[in-house]
């Protein structure tokens, strides 16, 4: 029986030390891995063109982090709103410092995510007036069963510009919907799940 070595990742800030572990008569050696930890994580400056437009979006990040504790090979794994936020997510990570991952005490490289929401404070409630009107045209036909007419309208909806969060969160859950109503419930889940990511912001669509 071939003996393996068992890597035992630590999702804590503390790492688990190296110990071996008897099996009977084998013994396995544990290593520890510790995650790259934060130190320093600047939130960038709101695109003055995004806000002269009040404009609102999200960009998700993925990079991976030295063992000296610096940024690299970011790229954008998913975003909305203007390609402003993008440029300007992406300058911030760049100077992101962190304590960087370890294995067994020795710095290594790994990976890390992020997501930087743009949020206008004073951005009023609700939704544009054609998002709006799409959006209830859209559930009017999912609630009468005729899913060819509401797959129409829901792709007229996805042509609309999106300007606040809240709309974007609306459409999500209108794919949520459909799709839950198609029984393609891996897409449901999916877009319901972008959905709920708006939760924190305690802004909703006003019916």
């Amino acid at each position: 029986w071939l003996i393996g070595t068992l890597m035992f990742v630590a999702f804590g800030s503390a790492a688990v030390a190296e110990a071996e572990r008897e099996f009977g008569d084998e013994k396995i050696a544990v290593q520890s891995f510790e995650l790259p930890q934060a130190v320093s994580k600047k939130n960038p400056r709101y695109p003055m063109s995004a806000r002269d437009k009040g404009i609102e979006g999200w960009v998700q990040l993925h990079f991976m982090v030295d063992s000296s504790g610096r940024t690299y090979e970011i790229e954008v794994t998913d975003s909305v709103g203007d390609e402003a936020f993008r440029r300007a997510a992406v300058r911030a990570a760049k100077k992101y410092q962190y304590d960087p991952a370890r294995l067994d005490g020795l710095p290594i490289d790994a990976a890390d995510t992020t997501k930087i929401t743009f949020l206008m404070a004073d951005q009023p409630r609700g939704a544009s007036k054609t998002f709006s009107k799409r959006y209830k045209a859209f559930t009017r036909s999912l609630s009468l069963g005729d899913l060819d007419e509401a797959g129409a309208l829901l792709l007229e909806l996805e042509k609309t510009k999106i300007k606040w969060l809240y709309e974007d969160a609306y459409l999500n859950l209108a794919r949520a919907e459909f799709y839950n109503e198609k029984a393609d419930y891996q897409r449901a889940l999916k877009f319901l799940k972008r959905a709920w990511g708006y939760e924190d912001h305690g802004k909703h669509f006003d019916e």
